[in-house]
């Protein structure tokens, strides 16, 4: 191969080279605008290298870590409510399970027994104030029947609205509430 033909290769694949950078400058410009004007219709697109995941179970631990947050996330699914935060490159998830119980009271009155789905020692101080362990309001949906043996059951859950939770998420974690969406942020 002469001279004039090596330096023809040469500047060929400088072509194509200058054109592949266009390219990738095309594209990353396309995820750039696709980050910075995000769709909330249920899928959002995080960009790639996430710092750590953490899961914490104390709410004002999430919060310290989530302030201003670039989104929010939230979905209640098999009893227990979650929460996402993306700030930094960085994801916070909290959960918190749901309360449920039943009140029994026998015909007689003279007992009355606690039982019920989520409940440890001190959860029905929270419902009963209407308020889960993080602070978010709920409402208590109550309602009763009768057994055979004459005890009436009360059974109480919570009825949380999902715009009480967007307006909530927006106000604790200080982001704007269109940054708040249903669903969960994934990696």
């Amino acid at each position: 191969m002469g001279f004039d033909e090596r330096v023809d290769v040469v500047d060929l694949i400088l072509k194509v080279l200058k054109e592949h950078e266009k390219n990738l400058d095309s594209i990353i410009l396309q995820l750039n605008e696709s980050l910075s004007n995000r769709s909330y219709d249920g899928q959002v697109l995080m960009a790639p290298g996430l710092k750590y995941r953490v899961q914490l179970h104390d709410w004002d631990e999430f919060k310290d870590r989530s302030i201003k947050a670039e989104i929010a996330a939230y979905d209640i699914s098999d009893g227990k409510l979650f929460i996402f935060a993306y700030k930094n490159g960085s994801l916070s998830i909290y959960s918190e399970e749901i309360p449920e119980f039943t009140i029994k009271t026998e015909k007689s009155g003279e007992r009355v027994v606690l039982s019920g789905r989520h409940l440890s020692r001190g959860d029905e101080t929270y419902i009963f104030n209407g308020k889960l362990k993080c602070g978010l309001g709920v409402k208590t949906k109550k309602s009763r029947g009768h057994m055979k043996q004459g005890e009436t059951v009360h059974k109480i859950s919570c009825d949380i609205n999902p715009n009480d939770i967007r307006t909530w998420l927006s106000a604790e974690l200080k982001v704007d509430k269109k940054s708040v969406v249903s669903g969960k942020i994934e990696f």
